[in-house]
């Protein structure tokens, strides 16, 4: 499966957070190919208020490397398709499956898409 297949999969579901959201969402594509990143990390939440709450405390791509780190996926200078990372697009920092073109990943305005003018923050290799 493609990390353009997975997402389109996705997309047949409400984003909900804690369970569809950006970091829900690229945790699901993680255990298609290894470990969970969020499963006993910290890292899990159940709703926008404990996301929020959260994030009030560490920023979001902080909890994601220890997280990835700990579960074992190692960071890469070069994301291939299937690689996770923490991107920033604008004024929106996510979690992201890296396609064959752009980085994937689940908004509240649904799947997003973002190329060459995406910042990344930290990649790690997922294969």
């Amino acid at each position: 499966m493609t990390p353009e297949e997975f997402m389109a999969a996705e997309m047949r579901t409400p984003i909900v957070w804690g369970f569809s959201d950006c970091i829900h969402t690229a945790d699901r594509w993680c255990q298609l190919r290894g470990p969970s990143f969020v499963a006993g990390s910290g890292v899990d939440f159940q709703s926008e208020a404990e996301a929020e709450a959260m994030l009030g405390e560490r920023a979001m791509p902080l909890w994601v490397a220890r997280a990835m780190r700990a579960a074992g996926y190692h960071m890469t200078q070069t994301p291939q398709p299937g690689d996770i990372g923490t991107i920033v697009v604008g004024d929106e920092i996510a979690c992201a499956i890296r396609g064959a073109t752009h980085w994937l990943y689940r908004s509240e305005r649904g799947l997003s898409a973002a190329g060459p003018y995406a910042r990344v923050l930290g990649a790690w290799d997922t294969r």
